[in-house]
């Protein structure tokens, strides 16, 4: 079973730049797995609606055992997570003319995805209520992740 963590960029010049100028920052974010990252590493996106995305998805999937897909905002890459129980099938794809070509694939712990998700969107909550920041996207995110809190309770 992988581990899977996603990395948003929250600490650098950029990034607070960014959250300076709108609010809504375009920055880092990717799906670390094994010795791997999809899109990139250094993907450049807007994770504020893309973490928001993911997490209707997830607890879409948790409430219908059925396989899901992920976007990124920008770009061309996607993800399917298909549940096997406790476990999911994680597919990386890009879109191309002809269809998609997979990326990658692996396997993880369904909820082990999940914390990784809420880590990543508390993270990026947290530094941009700290730059003083907010919208109505930041906020859509919190009320996202307040419906988890209120799940767990």
């Amino acid at each position: 079973m992988t581990k899977i963590d996603i990395e948003v960029d929250t600490d650098s010049d950029r990034f607070k730049r960014e959250v300076a100028r709108n609010g809504n920052p375009l920055s880092q974010i990717a799906l670390v797995y094994e010795d791997d990252a999809f899109p990139s590493r250094d993907w450049l996106d807007f994770p504020v609606v893309v973490l928001a995305w993911w997490l209707k998805d997830y607890f879409k999937l948790i409430r219908s055992h059925k396989t899901v897909v992920s976007t990124f905002m920008n770009g061309p890459f996607e993800f399917e997570i298909i549940p096997r129980g406790d476990q999911a099938g994680i597919v990386f794809r890009r879109r191309t003319t002809d269809g998609f070509r997979e990326e990658g694939r692996t396997e993880t712990a369904l909820s082990q995805y999940g914390e990784a998700l809420l880590r990543a969107a508390r993270k990026l909550v947290q530094a941009i209520d700290g730059l003083g920041a907010s919208g109505n996207d930041i906020d859509y995110l919190k009320s996202l992740l307040a419906r988890d809190r209120v799940k767990r309770a």
